[in-house]
């Protein structure tokens, strides 16, 4: 409530810009709602404290003053971004979680990452301290602002991802293909085309073994290529994670092209351990490739689908595929939401723009992303590199990955330390 009613009288000159008294009088406020939020137990604001804020609005004469009003949004965004994401995720799950696209103005909350494997090591700068907020947002908070796609806020994971990322210490990128010849181009108009393994029993062969050896390799994290798999894939990982162990496990299982209609979907599914569902994401931007000298373009429609966050404390999680990742309007929508864990299947002959744009989301929201891209050579010419990971430490922030010399192959890296080293 106090925050809608602070984006209702945003002040036009704003006493945290000016100097001087009035400076001073705002910043000491502003430090008074944090102090008073932070002394509350797990951040729970009770009635009386919100009687207590409401009041702090009010000038001398009981009428409510912007200036104030701006300050006690700021101290609520330092101090109480917890309890309003603890309130806000409340919401969207009673009586019972579901997925909701956002409206212009939906205030969305954006927490530093506070994971515990991140809690030893020297961290790039918090985005909240160096992100100067957009009017109508606080480093905390964020009013949503139509883009180039609908987002859909999917809040049904809360407590499997809160789980996931307290034991997110390796990934492993997995790569059941050496050379693009591996795959056919199937045209399916004058313009447009769909890509598949030539042989799908060996493709099933292949990604059968890496997904051994990833789980095998203690990976907290599996990531597949890009169009590396069939539909029939993502039930049986999830057959295969019910019966491996106990730990928590995402398999982000590559993608693959599906008739939808009279179009066609590029889809990924990922497969996490004891989730109510698949984690979905439909490809945003296509590519497109000559075929025997003749331009198509792949047969997706740009941008027909949202972008999906799953939302659990602290976290903000997206799936993309190759090309959205390198979109200047998707990142722009992730990084002004808060997404920090990113993971990309690809396929492209060139990979140098996604450790350009991992740079960049660390820099805006401390977010760990992980690119998985195959095949590992494009006609005979190796792709270098073949995965990044990006992380928010200082002097380890992006990693170029590639694999050992044998096909199928499997990398898994020790996440969120400084030496990376392999495992």
């Amino acid at each position: 409530m106090l925050l809608r009613a602070w984006r209702s009288s945003i002040p036009a000159e704003p006493a945290r810009h000016a100097s001087g008294g009035k400076w001073d009088a705002w910043a000491a406020l502003q430090g008074q709602v944090a102090a008073a939020i932070e002394t509350v137990e797990d951040g729970h604001v009770d009635e009386d404290l919100r009687e207590q804020l409401i009041s702090w609005t009010l000038d001398e004469a009981g009428n409510v003053d912007p200036d104030r009003v701006d300050a006690v949004a700021w101290g609520i965004s330092d101090a109480g971004v917890e309890s309003f994401e603890a309130q806000w995720l409340a919401e969207l799950t009673a009586p019972e979680p579901r997925p909701f696209t956002l409206r212009e103005g939906d205030l969305f909350p954006v927490p530093d990452p506070s994971w515990r494997p991140l809690a030893d090591h020297r961290l790039t700068a918090r985005p909240s301290r160096m992100r100067s907020p957009d009017v109508g947002d606080l480093p905390h908070v964020r009013a949503f602002k139509p883009g180039p796609v609908d987002v859909v806020i999917d809040p049904r994971f809360d407590g499997i991802l809160n789980m996931l990322i307290d034991e997110l210490q390796v990934v492993a990128a997995l790569w059941p293909n050496q050379d693009f010849d591996e795959f056919a181009l199937t045209a399916r108009s004058e313009a447009t085309f769909t890509i598949a393994a030539t042989d799908p029993v060996q493709q099933a062969t292949n990604v059968d073994r890496v997904i051994d050896a990833g789980l095998a390799s203690g990976a907290t994290v599996l990531a597949l290529p890009e169009l590396s798999t069939a539909r029939d894939v993502p039930p049986m990982l999830r057959d295969r994670l019910e019966r491996f162990d106990d730990k928590v496990r995402l398999i982000v299982a590559g993608s693959c092209h599906e008739p939808a209609g009279e179009a066609w979907t590029n889809t990924c599914l990922g497969v996490i351990s004891d989730g109510p569902d698949y984690l979905r994401h439909d490809k945003l931007v296509p590519v497109e490739l000559r075929d025997a000298g003749v331009p198509r373009k792949e047969a997706v429609e740009a941008f027909a689908h949202p972008i999906t966050i799953y939302a659990a404390a602290g976290v903000r999680l997206a799936i993309l595929i190759c090309r959205d990742y390198l979109d200047q309007g998707v990142g722009r929508v992730l990084d002004a939401l808060g997404v920090n864990l990113i993971l990309v299947p690809a396929m492209s002959d060139r990979t140098d723009g996604f450790a350009t744009n991992a740079h960049g989301h660390v820099a805006a929201t401390q977010a760990v992303s992980f690119v998985v891209n195959g095949p590992l050579s494009w006609h005979g010419d190796a792709v270098v590199p073949a995965a990044v990971l990006a992380q928010p430490i200082v002097q380890s922030t992006v990693v170029e990955l590639m694999p050992p010399a044998a096909t199928p192959a499997v990398e898994a890296r020790t996440l969120l330390v400084r030496s990376l080293t392999s495992r």
